[in-house]
């Protein structure tokens, strides 16, 4: 299962948010603690998916020693859930969809938007058949993930790239020119890069 919310940012201190959004921008007010729970931990977990005994314990471990819940409150989850599928809320699934994760050295990206990004494609398509709008730089990332290089030569590779002109870095509308300065500022993106491609489902194992 997976959650396609995002919480809205009203800062609540605690983790009985009370206002979440789904995806059309909708706002989704919820006030049994069971539910609240519940959207938090698909929050916690995405993008990648949660297993339903996995969210029961996420459930359990959330209001431990706050409310007592009983197995009818948690034979009511299934109904939930379904309604929530109804609503855009989450998605269900039979298997986990494949997602880049911290055991993945080497990352792969989706090679329909891989090969779209080589391209030059401004919109790719992703694992969950949605359509996503890349930046230039986010292109020159995206096509360079074929799984074959770790990170640090992903990261190597842009700043030569970047050096040949390829592409441009600017600070203070002024272009940087030295690898020193450079270097740093491309780790950054890259990283920056993989964890919005991740959030996107651009990767996979």
């Amino acid at each position: 299962m997976r959650w396609a919310c995002s919480p809205n940012s009203l800062g609540y201190p605690n983790v009985f948010l009370t206002k979440f959004r789904d995806p059309g921008g909708r706002s989704v007010k919820v006030v049994v603690p069971l539910l609240k729970a519940m959207l938090l931990s698909f929050f916690q977990s995405f993008p990648r998916s949660l297993s339903y005994a996995q969210l029961e314990v996420n459930i359990r471990r959330q209001l431990d020693s706050k409310i007592v819940l009983t197995d009818n409150d948690f034979r009511t989850m299934g109904d939930v859930l379904i309604r929530f599928m109804l609503d855009g809320i989450v998605r269900l699934h039979v298997e986990p969809g494949p997602v880049f994760g911290p055991e993945n050295s080497k990352p792969l990206a989706f090679s329909p938007a891989r090969h779209g990004a080589e391209k030059e494609a401004k919109v790719v398509p992703n694992l969950r058949h949605e359509n996503i709008g890349l930046t230039q730089i986010n292109a020159r990332v995206l096509s360079l993930l074929d799984g074959s290089r770790p990170v640090d030569q992903l990261a190597a590779e842009l700043l030569e790239r970047a050096m040949k002109k390829e592409f441009t870095l600017m600070r203070d509308n002024i272009q940087l020119s030295d690898p020193q300065e450079i270097r740093p500022i491309i780790e950054k993106l890259l990283a920056e890069c993989l964890q919005k491609f991740e959030k996107l489902a651009l990767l996979v194992h």
